[in-house]
C-alpha cells in the first residue's frame, strides 16, 4: 500500500474552494450518520446516486455522502493534499468545475457499467480522482514523499520519494485490478474512480491550463525543502518566471541573485513581463535592479520613476527613494515630469536629511525650468519659510 503523506509542490494562494469543500463533507458527514458514525439507511435511500431521472441531483448530493468515518477520511485527505496545487493553477471557479464534472463524470460511468443493477452511489471519490487526473496531468514530476506499507509475517515499513506520475498511476492500477478481478466484499466503486480520473486528466488540457515541466518540479521540491527563494541561481529562477512571469517574489529573488551573480542581463527581460506590479508590490527589488546592477536606467519611463519614487517614500525608504528621483533627473533631463521630480528632492532634502541649502538648490532649479504654475507657487511658499536657513 502506498501512503502519500507530503507534496512537494509549495503554493502560494489560500485554497479556499478546498478547505470549504473539506469543511462540508465534515459537516454533511455528520448529520447523516448515526451514533455509530455510519451513514443511514434511510439518507442512502433518499440520496444516493442509483440513475433514474433524478441522476444530476443525485450525483450532486451523493458527492457529500460518506458511508463510515473511514471513508470520509482518506477522501478529505487526498483532497487536502493534492487540491491546494490543482487550485491554484486552475482557479476557484474551475477547480470546482473540475470538482463536480469528475464526481459526475464517475457517476454516470458507473452507472453505464451497472446498467438495471447500479449499486446506490455515495461519496466523493470520483471528484478526489478527478483531482487526482488533473495533478497528473498538470504536475506529473512534482516528487510526493510516501510511506509503503506491507504486510507479510510483520508489518514492513519504508519511506520514499516518488513523482506524482507513478503514484496516481498506482491508484489507477489498482482500479483497473478491482474491475478485471473484484475481490469478494469489494464495495469500491471502481469505474466511479475511472471516470473521475478520466474527467480530471482531460480538463487542464480542453482548458489549456499551464503544465509544469519536470525542471520547474525540480526547482519546487527545493522550494519545499526549505531553500529561499533568494538563495536560488538565476538559471533555476528564471526556469519558475518563464511560468509564473508576474510573481513579484520570484523577481525580487531574481534581482538579489543578479547581483550577487553579477549576471544583469536576465532581470531586464522579466521586469517587462510586468512593470507596473512590480513597482506596486517590489519596489525594493526595482530600486535594487536600478541602482545597484546599472544597467537598464531607460526600462522605466519617467512616470514609472515618479510611481516607484512614491511606493519608497510610502514604505519609508527614504534614502532609495532620493537615489531613484535622482536618477531620473540625469536620464531624463528634459522630461516634464523632472518637474515634480525637482519638488519632492527638496523635500525630501528640508524634512528627511535636515539640509536647507541642498533644498533650495532644487526649488531654485524648479523655478528656472517652471516659473510660474502649481509647482512653481508651492516652491516659493517652501523658499519663503526657509529663507533663514
Amino acid at each position: 500500500m502506498l501512503i502519500p503523506y507530503r507534496v512537494k509542490n509549495p503554493v502560494r494562494t489560500i485554497p479556499l474552494a478546498t478547505y470549504t469543500l473539506v469543511v462540508l463533507n465534515v459537516l454533511v458527514f455528520g448529520l447523516t450518520t448515526g451514533r455509530d458514525l455510519t451513514i443511514t439507511d434511510r439518507v442512502v435511500r433518499d440520496w444516493a446516486f442509483v440513475g433514474g431521472h433524478e441522476w444530476f441531483l443525485r450525483s450532486f448530493a451523493s458527492q457529500f455522502l460518506h458511508g463510515d468515518l473511514l471513508h470520509l477520511i482518506f477522501n478529505m485527505y487526498f483532497l487536502w493534499l493534492f487540491g491546494p496545487a490543482v487550485e491554484e493553477r486552475l482557479g476557484h471557479g474551475r477547480f470546482l468545475g473540475l470538482y463536480f464534472g469528475a464526481g459526475l463524470a464517475g457517476d454516470l460511468l458507473h452507472w453505464a457499467s451497472s446498467g438495471a443493477n447500479t449499486i446506490p452511489l455515495i461519496g466523493a471519490s470520483g471528484a478526489i480522482m478527478g483531482i487526482l487526473g488533473s495533478y497528473w496531468w498538470l504536475f506529473t514530476w512534482s516528487r510526493v514523499r510516501v510511506l509503503f506499507l506491507i504486510f507479510f509475517f510483520l508489518p514492513y515499513l519504508r519511506v520514499f520519494e516518488i513523482p506524482a506520475l507513478w503514484l496516481i498511476l498506482f491508484y489507477v492500477a489498482m482500479d483497473f485490478l478491482g474491475i478485471a478481478g473484484p475481490a469478494p466484499g469489494d464495495f469500491v466503486a471502481h469505474f466511479a474512480h475511472i471516470g473521475g480520473m478520466l474527467f480530471g486528466l482531460v480538463f487542464p488540457q480542453v482548458m489549456a491550463v499551464r503544465r509544469d515541466p519536470e525542471a520547474v518540479s525540480q526547482i519546487k521540491v527545493l522550494q519545499a525543502d526549505g531553500v529561499d527563494l533568494k538563495e536560488m541561481s538565476v538559471s533555476a529562477l528564471e526556469t519558475l518566471l518563464e511560468h509564473t512571469p508576474d510573481d513579484p517574489a520570484l523577481f525580487s529573488a531574481l534581482v538579489t541573485a543578479a547581483v550577487r551573480e553579477s549576471r544583469p542581463q536576465k532581470v531586464a527581460a522579466a521586469f517587462r513581463n510586468a512593470p507596473q506590479k512590480f513597482i506596486q508590490e517590489c519596489p525594493t527589488a526595482v530600486s535594487t535592479m536600478l541602482l545597484e546592477l546599472k544597467r537598464f536606467p531607460r526600462l522605466l519611463l519617467p512616470v514609472h520613476y515618479l510611481q516607484l519614487a512614491g511606493r519608497l517614500g510610502a514604505t519609508g525608504q527614504y534614502y532609495a527613494q532620493t537615489q531613484i528621483l535622482q536618477l531620473m533627473l540625469s536620464v531624463y533631463p528634459r522630461a516634464p515630469e523632472c518637474e515634480t521630480a525637482l519638488l519632492r528632492l527638496a523635500r525630501l532634502y528640508l524634512e528627511q536629511w535636515k539640509d536647507p541649502k541642498a533644498a533650495r538648490i532644487y526649488l531654485d532649479a524648479l523655478l528656472g525650468r517652471a516659473p510660474s504654475g502649481p509647482l512653481a507657487d508651492e516652491a516659493r511658499m517652501i523658499l519663503s519659510r526657509t529663507a533663514g536657513g
